[in-house]
């Protein structure tokens, strides 16, 4: 009796299930809003993404370009001022000479038939 109870609820359940109403496939329309809402939420990502690196970039750039104008503002030049300048020229005067120019070594008449230098003085 158990037995026959049990497939009695059993056929009860499953005719149940059957009398309700299917739920009916999408709609060519619908299906064809799903894709275009589905296209356009990637484009929206994909724009969204390309506008954030732009302005990350950006950003970067105008970062990197305030440090760089507070490392030269912020430079050490009292280095600079250690150095001393570069001496003046010294203006050097030229003693006048007075002895005649002559030369250092005499030379004597070549004995081989050649003409050399002749001694003057």
């Amino acid at each position: 009796m158990a037995k026959q109870l049990t497939y009695l609820l059993a056929l009860t359940l499953l005719l149940a299930t059957a009398c309700l109403e299917q739920p009916k496939g999408k709609t060519k329309k619908e299906v064809m809003q799903e894709k275009v809402a589905e296209r356009l939420a990637r484009w929206e990502r994909s724009w969204r993404r390309s506008c954030t690196d732009k302005a990350l970039e950006r950003a970067g750039e105008i970062v990197d370009s305030t440090i760089l104008a507070r490392a030269r503002a912020n430079r050490d030049t009292s280095v600079r001022s250690l150095i001393p300048p570069r001496p003046e020229k010294p203006v050097v005067e030229m003693p006048l000479d007075t002895v005649p120019v002559k030369p250092f070594l005499k030379m004597e008449k070549d004995t081989s038939g050649g003409r050399g230098m002749r001694d003057e003085g």
